[in-house]
């Protein structure tokens, strides 16, 4: 998930009796977002950045060391600050943080270092403005009253609303209206100051609010793709690969589908509501063909990370006088006739030699 949703939980949960101790908020705060530090590789690259992401930070190994690294480090910040009340919320906070990764699509490696698989639960967004509305009112409303946290969640809500507008394509009419009904009423709780005495018993139904959001969207997904496998083979397709089902930013009425076939993949959309249920793309996305430029392109070394972290690898080729284009795809950020998001391509002369190789966009 984005940065903003990892410190909204973390904060809701230092609201709690697990925030209670000295630094203990700190911990839970600053844990939520530090499996994220894999994120400062991408100064070696791109591609270096789609190679560690989510893996050795976020997996079992590293995430104990994170924790006990950062209550140790805390730890040493106060003379009151003991390690051992530190290193509990040290740990929920970052365990918290790949659960949450693991929520989208773009997926989590969760066993790193002993196996480098990824995970993927299809069932919330990478950013969920919903996420941050109901975590910002369980903070707004049993917070202190204070000038300068007024003036810092109003700026936040400017923010927050300012992305939500500028994805105008994604966000449907329906949902700009119910973000801008949601902010107005949580600004008229704040201001009345319901909740103020209950601080910790509004982070919690605040997180409870979260968890049964996030279960019934898994719950959704799985009903989905169970929906879309039987409406292929309902069709004469082939319904026997992966599948995916995996919601949009805001717009819960349709929902990006990517089915694997013995050919390549087809892409759609399924509707929750209206007519028809499943609409599909009308060329399928080609998986990479087994050729020596493919086979060359692969073993670039300025994609290798790119292409390792692919879940729906897809791969066309272009040939000319001086040599091969290879471009790959990730059929979850494209479509036919699109690059998308996580895209690669590799340039080759005509003995396959690399004149150049790198990833069309760096990750999140």
């Amino acid at each position: 998930m984005d940065p903003l949703t990892h410190t909204l939980f973390g904060a809701a949960l230092a609201r709690t009796r697990l925030g209670a101790a000295p630094l203990a908020g700190a911990a839970l705060v600053i844990g939520s977002n530090l499996p994220d530090i894999d994120a400062l590789v991408v100064v070696a690259g791109a591609d270096a950045s789609f190679l560690c992401r989510r893996g050795w930070t976020h997996g079992i190994l590293g995430l104990p060391l994170l924790a006990l690294a950062l209550a140790a480090i805390l730890s040493r910040l106060r003379s009151d600050a003991r390690f051992t009340e530190l290193l509990r919320p040290s740990l929920i906070g970052v365990i918290g943080h790949p659960l949450l990764d693991w929520l989208n699509s773009y997926g989590v490696r969760l066993l790193t270092p002993f196996d480098n698989r990824w995970f993927y639960g299809d069932a919330v967004f990478i950013v969920d403005p919903w996420i941050w509305l109901t975590l910002g009112a369980a903070l707004v409303l049993g917070r202190r009253p204070s000038r300068s946290g007024a003036i810092g969640w109003v700026l936040l809500a400017i923010g927050t609303t300012a992305v939500v507008l500028a994805t105008r394509d994604l966000t449907p009419w329906i949902a700009r209206w119910a973000w801008f009904g949601g902010v107005l009423t949580i600004a008229g709780l704040a201001v009345s100051g319901v909740g103020r005495r209950h601080g910790a018993l509004v982070a919690r139904v605040g997180l409870c609010a979260v968890v049964v959001y996030c279960a019934a969207l898994a719950l959704a997904s799985a009903g989905a793709e169970r929906w879309v496998r039987a409406e292929l083979t309902r069709r004469g397709l082939e319904a026997t690969g992966r599948i995916m089902v995996g919601p949009r930013a805001t717009d819960f009425s349709a929902w990006d589908v990517v089915a694997e076939e013995s050919g390549g993949f087809r892409t759609g959309t399924f509707r929750v509501l209206g007519a028809p249920r499943l609409s599909l793309d009308g060329a399928l996305l080609p998986k990479p063909p087994d050729t020596p430029p493919v086979r060359a392109a692969r073993a670039a070394p300025g994609v290798r990370g790119t292409l390792r972290w692919m879940r729906f690898e897809s791969a066309a080729v272009d040939e000319d006088a001086a040599g091969y284009t290879v471009r790959f795809i990730d059929a979850r950020y494209a479509r036919p006739g699109s690059r998308g998001f996580g895209s690669a391509e590799v340039r080759l002369d005509r003995e396959l030699r690399v004149l150049s190789a790198g990833p069309g966009r760096r990750p999140p």
